[in-house]
């Protein structure tokens, strides 16, 4: 597993942690937090490969 993988595997366990199954309304904010946490990344990606470009571009 890359280091990038890595990185974003232990963000989305710090982040999400273990998977609940269920139903009740501590399970939708889960659910919930999951998806946000979804489109975060996306947008840490984003961020991150843009950041990496600059950098490399200055040195």
């Amino acid at each position: 597993m890359a280091k990038e993988q890595k990185f974003y595997k232990a963000l989305q366990d710090v982040f999400i942690g273990a998977k609940i199954e269920g139903t009740g309304g501590f399970i939708n904010l889960m659910r919930i937090k999951s998806r946000y946490y979804r489109k975060i990344e996306e947008l840490l990606k984003v961020n991150c490969k843009q950041i990496i470009q600059i950098t490399n571009s200055i040195n």
